[in-house]
């Protein structure tokens, strides 16, 4: 399962690379439990300036989280994708 997280991580590396133009608005989408613990810990790796919105799933279980924000090159995307994706029953879409 790692080495597919791997894998997508480097092929949305690649596609970022191919943008000319930056700091670049892009869009974080996560997928988490819905607590409490989960979502304060996710917020606090977003960077700074950017809009966040939820959308709850139909049992109220799991929230999605989408954050809008500048980001200075690929790499920071990447890391940043990384290490959210890496805390427990979070999932980087």
């Amino acid at each position: 399962m790692q080495q597919d997280n791997q894998k997508q991580l480097e092929g949305l590396r690649e596609q970022l690379l191919k943008t000319k133009k930056w700091p670049l608005r892009y869009m974080f989408k996560f997928v988490m439990p819905n607590d409490k613990e989960t979502l304060a810990v996710v917020q606090s790796m977003m960077p700074n300036g950017g809009a966040v919105s939820y959308k709850n799933s139909a049992n109220g279980k799991y929230v999605a989280m989408t954050y809008v924000v500048n980001m200075p090159n690929a790499d920071s995307i990447v890391s940043l994708t990384a290490s959210v994706s890496a805390l427990p029953n979070v999932m980087a879409l």
